[in-house]
């Protein structure tokens, strides 16, 4: 949900899509994508090829995806500029499992010294703070081409 955010800053238009019907971004970020006029969800759908035209140069362009249904297994093809492939993330906290507190998918819960102060920095190797919980440092997002595009040679234009 934070990428797709990031990424209407410079597109006119984002869709999330996504293999199920729920997800497990975290509530804030969820409700920020969904009060976003610039982003649109497609559910249980999965992205099944991507699609283009090569120019007189053999330059290929990404213009469409196709998009499979996973309930009802049809697909559509679906107008599109670029593609950006966001997976979660698992935090690399299993070391502390069992001997410091931890949320339920596995973050470091922290707690400031009074609720007028920042919480405390704990600072791990790998990771960054942020809010009361510890969480993996993120490059930012970034225009990823997946194997599948490459070895088909498509390439980002910009």
């Amino acid at each position: 949900m934070e990428e797709a955010n990031y990424l209407t800053r410079f597109a006119e238009s984002v869709t999330v899509v996504h293999r199920r019907e729920e997800f497990r971004a975290s509530k804030i970020m969820l409700d920020r994508a969904k009060a976003n006029p610039k982003i649109a969800f497609m559910l249980n759908s999965t992205v099944d090829e991507y699609l283009g035209t090569t120019n007189e140069n053999g330059i290929k362009k990404l213009t469409h995806l196709r998009i499979r249904n996973t309930v009802t297994n049809e697909t559509m093809d679906v107008p599109a500029d670029g593609a950006f492939v966001a997976i979660g993330h698992q935090p690399n906290t299993s070391l502390f499992t069992g001997l410091l507190d931890m949320d339920e998918v596995g973050y470091i819960i922290t707690q400031g010294k009074s609720s007028n102060e920042h919480p405390r920095r704990l600072r791990l190797r790998g990771c960054s703070k942020t809010a009361s919980t510890v969480r993996p440092s993120l490059p930012p997002a970034q225009a990823v081409w997946p194997r599948s595009m490459r070895s088909a040679g498509f390439k980002n234009s910009e």
